[in-house]
């Protein structure tokens, strides 16, 4: 198996972990997959995260890394539907409307002068949502991203590779990038419900809240473990 000095993690809430109970010490698969790999972890993923927010961060993260540091950098892919917001009024990023009015506890906001409630601004997220998203759209924008964040990585000596948590993806959706594809269930979402699905409730693969749940966590570390094993040796 190949040594890195850290092992980088980004994604939506399932990579960042929700609905783990953190005070029984439970952790999220990055924490237990850095143990096998003898390495740090950095867990950059947020939930409630767009792809657009996990390849910004992404890039970020790589722009200022150092270049003799050896890294492994695993994505897991949110929803393509999802999207990032920008506030100038701010200066900050909100990963949805719901996000942007939770945290500036506001009824809305002004755009060019002009005041747009929050009800407004709602229904045009839920009009935008309907008939603009997309998943040929959505697969596209993916894409479009992971093909030079794939090769700005390999400048920076680092090793990707690429999952769904949320999107489907296959081994060949990608040119020349190394992709998990969930032992052809496509995406970590579908496979953990197949799983479930097979056994009688209560699930012991996802949380009430509908995430991975810890045993799926330490499974996930292990499934990622052997991947790369079959992978860089």
């Amino acid at each position: 198996m190949k040594k890195y000095d850290r092992l980088v993690t980004n994604g939506c809430s399932f990579v960042n972990g929700v609905g783990l109970i953190r005070s029984q010490d439970e952790k999220e698969f990055g924490h237990y997959l850095s143990q096998k790999l003898e390495c740090e972890h950095l867990n950059l993923s947020k939930k409630g995260s767009s792809n657009s927010r996990i390849f910004r961060t992404t890039f970020e993260y790589l722009s200022e890394k150092k270049d003799d540091e050896s890294v492994l950098l695993i994505i897991g892919l949110s929803h393509w539907a999802r999207y990032e917001l920008y506030s100038v009024e701010s200066n900050n990023y909100f990963c949805h409307f719901k996000e942007l009015f939770e945290t500036t506890k506001s009824k809305g906001c002004h755009i060019g002068g002009k005041w747009y409630s929050k009800k407004y601004l709602t229904e045009l997220q839920n009009f935008y949502e309907g008939h603009f998203a997309s998943i040929p759209s959505g697969n596209h924008y993916i894409k479009q991203n992971v093909s030079p964040l794939n090769s700005y990585s390999k400048e920076k000596n680092v090793d990707l590779v690429v999952f769904g948590s949320l999107v489907e993806i296959t081994e060949d959706f990608f040119d020349g990038v190394v992709t998990y594809d969930m032992n052809g269930a496509l995406s970590w979402w579908d496979y953990l419900n197949l799983k479930e699905n097979a056994l009688p409730a209560p699930s012991k693969w996802l949380t009430d809240c509908r995430h991975p749940s810890h045993d799926a966590h330490k499974e996930m570390s292990n499934l990622l473990f052997n991947f790369l094993g079959d992978n860089n040796g």
